[in-house]
């Protein structure tokens, strides 16, 4: 298996780091690209195995970090707490768009891609990004949501306002306190 890592510009100039996995074959491939969830990166728990058993399955796969997830340079770390106080919804779609575009371009994938045959994944909160990064992007011929949310408005309306009044709501990683 292939597997390298690449860093391109998002659509509003922070880096955008992922990897790319396929198998040992020559020729275009069909392509994945994966969005991983809420404070979830493309490096956590499961993601490195799909990646790799979607490589292993004769496919393009493509994983990122969105800009706005908090993981730095390291790519384990939350250091970039700003950006994740700053994500939106709208900035992952943008993120999205910027993969898909460097794909096109052949930033990511050059000779490998077969561009008539990419599909976006996405868990969690990912599988809303892929059903509406898919809903808006002609390339993307097939989208798979995983353990998807149901709606983008997951807060009651009383803790809503708070938010809104505050300016921001903190929201606990498990994984680092």
């Amino acid at each position: 298996m292939r597997s390298t890592s690449f860093e391109i510009a998002s659509r509003n100039g922070l880096p955008l780091r992922g990897d790319l996995r396929s198998g040992d074959g020559a020729g275009a491939l069909p392509v994945v690209v994966v969005c991983h969830g809420f404070k979830g990166f493309k490096n956590w728990g499961f993601f490195p195995y799909l990646g790799e058993q979607l490589a292993a399955s004769g496919l393009l796969a493509v994983s990122f970090n969105f800009t706005g997830s908090g993981i730095g340079a390291d790519l384990e770390t939350f250091t970039e707490l700003d950006r994740f106080a700053a994500d939106t919804t709208t900035a992952q779609l943008g993120d999205l768009r910027a993969v898909l575009d460097a794909l096109e371009r052949g930033d990511i994938g050059a000779g490998r891609a077969d561009l008539g045959r990419v599909a976006v994944l996405g868990h969690s909160r990912g599988g809303a990004t892929a059903i509406l990064g898919a809903r808006a992007d002609r390339r993307v011929r097939a989208v798979v949501s995983w353990a998807g949310i149901s709606t983008l408005q997951r807060w009651p309306e009383s803790e809503t306002r708070a938010w809104r009044a505050r300016g921001y709501t903190e929201v606990l990683n498990t994984r680092t306190g």
